[in-house]
């Protein structure tokens, strides 16, 4: 017993430093060639070492939380070597880092899962990452305000790709990210199932959550605000069973609190840059130049390749270069597909729809036998995620890895509960029937 308690007391500190850990895309523990190790990735397999030896050497819950449809991905991925040996051998080396960088992903996933029963200690080691990067996006406005730029890049060298912010420019809070984009992303995907949790938690913090992530979320400037605000609308229609006095109320309640704030702050600087902020991420999304015009070229270019390989796709992690092997890197700036839908289609091919149905089912499936409220957090969140995942290059990273393991979680107890309910029908029936 005291062995078993000493297990348990590692697993919630991993599961809380890789809940911490995933709130971010530039924290690695090293490099391999160029490839980044993150922090998140070292943890889980440590955890994952720790499941094994407290089970006896064997996995005890994968098997049963891991869909069929990602079952079947993760199989043709594999067998993608194939046509990466048949129509570019010379790539066969970006389908292996592909492959290991996924497995490093999955073994998140694995973690996670494997140990469920601790799964508060990830909800909280989240709940501290957001706060670490409302911190962070808070030091950094107040130096931009005095003419200083907080430079990630300074102090995280190692990382490459992280954006570069200029005093020339509106602020944008990026947090722990490299990107402000990928702040937003990852608050879309993982703001409802936490604020759950934490407001069940506690009524003070679930307060405190809503200021730090409503903070973060305005000042990305991202058009990805539009698709959390369509779906944070449809979450308060569907938890209010669209009771239309209760959702008017809320509305009404929310814009007299907004336009006070705005009306009564108008001259403070800081709120209206922050008003600014979110005009110009919410109203981006229907901008037909300048970033987005080379979006659309990305993606036209990513049809391109797909047609060439309609069928069985040119082989995982291999669209990049075959994207630039085409000439297509570089035109007008374009630097790939800016679609991560796109990219996996032109990779797999038909294989995709395995993915896509994952994401589509498994959300509408949460949103129709909701049981509890936070299978319809889930529901609603995973196909915020779809839609991010269809219009940015949003691949799996520690974070999102994180989101899909708390997903699989909630859709295998809400199915094992139908279940079980079923069963408790059939044998009351077959009583009432003997009778």
């Amino acid at each position: 017993m005291e062995e078993k308690r000493r297990y348990l007391n590692i697993r919630s500190i991993l599961l809380f430093i890789i809940g911490s850990v995933s709130c971010s895309n530039i924290l690695s523990a090293f490099v391999v060639g160029s490839t980044p190790i993150m922090i998140a990735n070292v943890l889980a397999i440590v955890l994952l070492i720790f499941c094994i030896m407290s089970s006896h050497g064997r996995f005890v819950r994968i098997l049963h939380y891991l869909t069929k449809d990602l079952l079947y991905l993760g199989i043709f991925i594999l067998l993608s070597i194939i046509q990466v040996l048949l129509f570019n051998p010379g790539n066969a080396y970006q389908w292996l880092v592909g492959t290991i960088s996924l497995l490093l992903q999955f073994s998140i996933i694995m973690s996670i899962i494997e140990s469920k029963q601790e799964i508060n200690a990830l909800y909280w080691g989240l709940f501290i990452g957001v706060i670490a990067n409302f911190i962070i996006s808070v030091y950094a406005m107040i130096l931009y305000n005095s003419g200083v730029i907080f430079d990630l890049a300074k102090y995280f060298p190692a990382e490459s790709g992280i954006g570069t912010m200029y005093l020339s420019n509106s602020f944008r809070a990026r947090g722990l990210f490299k990107e402000q984009g990928h702040l937003m992303r990852f608050l879309a995907i993982i703001a409802i199932p936490l604020g759950q949790f934490v407001k069940e938690k506690n009524k003070i913090l679930f307060v405190l959550y809503i200021v730090m992530t409503t903070f973060m979320m305005a000042f990305t400037g991202s058009s990805s605000v539009a698709y959390f605000l369509v779906g944070f609308f449809a979450y308060i229609m569907i938890i209010n069973g669209k009771n239309a006095t209760k959702i008017i109320l809320a509305i009404l309640a929310g814009m007299v609190i907004v336009f006070g704030f705005l009306f009564f702050g108008r001259n403070n600087p800081t709120i209206s840059k922050l008003l600014a902020a979110f005009q110009d991420g919410f109203l981006s999304i229907f901008d037909v130049s300048g970033a987005n015009l080379g979006r659309v070229k990305g993606m036209k270019f990513a049809i391109e390749i797909i047609k060439n390989y309609p069928i069985i796709g040119c082989g995982w992690n291999n669209f990049t270069k075959v994207f630039m092997d085409n000439g297509y890197y570089g035109v007008d700036y374009v630097m790939g597909s800016y679609s991560a839908a796109l990219s996996l289609i032109a990779e797999i091919g038909l294989a995709s729809f395995f993915y896509f149905y994952f994401l589509i089912n498994k959300g509408l499936r949460m949103l129709k036998n909701r049981a509890k409220i936070s299978n319809i957090g889930f529901g609603i969140s995973l196909l915020i995620y779809f839609l991010l995942f269809c219009s940015t290059d949003y691949v799996i990273d520690a974070g999102s890895a994180v989101f899909i393991a708390l997903v699989l979680i909630e859709y295998r107890d809400l199915r094992d509960k139908e279940v079980a309910n079923m069963v408790k029908n059939q044998n009351v029936n077959t009583e009432v029937s003997v009778q």
